[in-house]
């Protein structure tokens, strides 16, 4: 679910990152307002505009629920426990090798399967900064905003990313990628208020003035 305290989305600032190093995948990565950035989330933004410098993860089509997160570790106490799992079945290896700030770049309908809000809550407790994919299922894309995680479509992107590959994301307006630059779908302006305050209920309290 979409809980915890009023910790928004972004990155801190270790004075150290550059392009090259994005770009090549050396460094995490992050959001920037005319800064380079890199590091692990902390209380931050995700606003039209701001940059994502990020390592790459590439997973095909048909990402589902059960590969996100097998139904054998939901019983297990907390998103903490059970991330260690994460896409498992497909990669065992993955969860350990992510870094705070990477992306998932991923294909087809990505997140399908059950309803599960743990899978998006787990992605986003792994660091990840966005999943970029050609579509997401529906349910999918809703449990994720409303637990903070941005997710971006892009039906080119996929085809031609490279794991390991650094690019540039500029929320609501394109990635760049080896100099190409893949136009995205801007994300109305209620949604991006919903993942800068870290979710729904975050931004629900910011609202009330809670926070």
């Amino acid at each position: 679910m979409a809980k915890g305290a009023c910790a928004g989305m972004g990155f801190a600032h270790d004075g150290g990152a550059t392009g090259t190093e994005a770009n090549s995948g050396m460094g995490n990565v992050g959001m920037e307002n005319g800064n380079t950035i890199k590091g692990a989330p902390v209380d931050g933004a995700a606003g039209a505009g701001d940059v994502i410098h990020a390592r790459i993860w590439a997973l095909g089509d048909d990402i589902d629920t059960d590969i996100i997160i097998p139904t054998e570790y939901l019983a297990m106490k907390t998103v903490e426990d059970m991330k260690p799992y994460a896409f498992s079945p497909l990669r065992p290896e993955l969860a350990g090798m992510i870094a705070p700030g990477d992306v998932i770049v991923a294909g087809k309908n990505f997140g399908c399967g059950s309803s599960r809000e743990q899978a998006p809550e787990i992605i986003k407790a792994l660091g990840v900064a966005c999943v970029v994919a050609k579509s997401f299922a529906r349910i999918f894309f809703r449990n994720a905003i409303n637990n903070g995680l941005l997710l971006i479509e892009q039906g080119d992107l996929p085809d031609a990313v490279r794991e390991g590959d650094g690019l540039d994301i500029v929320v609501n307006r394109e990635i760049i990628y080896r100099g190409r630059s893949y136009p995205i779908a801007p994300l109305p302006e209620n949604m991006l208020d919903i993942i800068k305050a870290g979710g729904l209920v975050n931004a629900m309290r910011r609202k009330n003035g809670q926070c």
